[in-house]
């Protein structure tokens, strides 16, 4: 793929959308097929979320809270230290304001150890 770097990340990311609405939500094709597809999205572009927001999302819809946060927090540099994103093309900013950080706290919520250690702190 050619381009600037924010037209091949969001092609990327418009691919792992494809693929999943083609597929559909089964788990085992959306482990072994999609969930990659949003990896590589998001690994060719680290300081975007949308792609690993998606995947997250998905995980804490099935109640697989555990997963939802394990790829929750490859971004937590950029989430907790509130990092600008400085692309301009194709940005979802309530990914970055609001909507990740929220479906990160249902996640964390829903694991045993981790939401008593967040009682203990509050």
């Amino acid at each position: 793929m050619g381009g600037w770097a924010e037209e091949v990340y969001f092609s990327m990311y418009q691919l792992a959308k494809c693929v999943r609405y083609t597929l559909g939500d089964d788990q085992p094709q959306f482990d072994h097929k999609v969930a990659p597809l949003y990896l590589d999205a998001y690994r060719f572009r680290p300081t975007r979320l949308e792609a690993l927001y998606d995947l997250v999302v998905y995980y804490v819809n099935r109640s697989e809270f555990t997963k939802a946060f394990a790829y929750g927090m490859l971004a937590y540099p950029m989430v907790v230290q509130k990092k600008p994103i400085t692309d301009i093309l194709f940005v979802t900013p309530r990914v970055y304001t609001t909507d990740f950080a929220r479906v990160m706290k249902i996640a964390v919520q829903h694991i045993p150890r981790f939401r008593q250690m967040v009682t203990s702190l509050m």
